[in-house]
């Protein structure tokens, strides 16, 4: 086992409970657990995530979590209420690392990434200059992930429709349906 993945296993064990104590009117004490070697790649990864919570609060926002569908016919928002949480509740349960050796980030597009149904969130190198040039985009990209942890693929909504419906709901026209 690799070190990072013995972490990873140590975390979710001691968070397990409390996810599963947490309520969906999301009074929890839980802090994301951001692995990344340099402080200020911590502070990146905190500032962001402290954004897309903001915007969760915006009329709308939550509603990416209802837009899309699952393989099995579900929803994001079904997984949540399945789970006994709300969207910050989730987004303070995901652990974030250094993604500098996965291969997806080393192709060299991706912000951060993740696999359907892990809470884990790699942050590859473009996210920390990519969040000082445009924190907004950061956080969209998290509540992007957010989506891929509950369970959504990018074999149905490409990754560029899921980050443009949460950029609509979160930023520009949460409260419209019509585009």
């Amino acid at each position: 086992m690799v070190i990072p993945e013995l972490a990873l296993a140590i975390v979710l064990l001691v968070t397990a409970p409390a996810l599963s104590r947490s309520s969906a009117n999301e009074d929890t004490d839980a802090r994301a657990l951001i692995l990344m070697p340099s402080p200020f790649g911590q502070t990146v990864v905190r500032y962001a995530l402290d954004l897309a919570e903001t915007k969760l609060d915006r009329p709308g926002c939550r509603d990416i979590y209802a837009e899309f569908v699952l393989a099995d016919g579900g929803t994001p928002q079904g997984v949540l209420d399945s789970m006994r949480i709300g969207p910050r509740s989730l987004l303070e349960h995901l652990v974030f690392m250094d993604g500098s050796r996965d291969r997806v980030c080393a192709a060299g597009r991706a912000g951060l990434t993740t696999s359907p149904g892990s809470f884990v969130i790699r942050v590859c190198p473009r996210f920390i200059p990519l969040y000082v040039h445009d924190p907004p985009l950061a956080a969209i990209l998290i509540l992007h992930e957010s989506l891929h942890v509950l369970g959504l693929a990018e074999d149905g909504p490409t990754s560029a429709t899921i980050t443009h419906e949460v950029e609509w709901r979160c930023w520009k026209n949460g409260n419209s349906k019509g585009r």
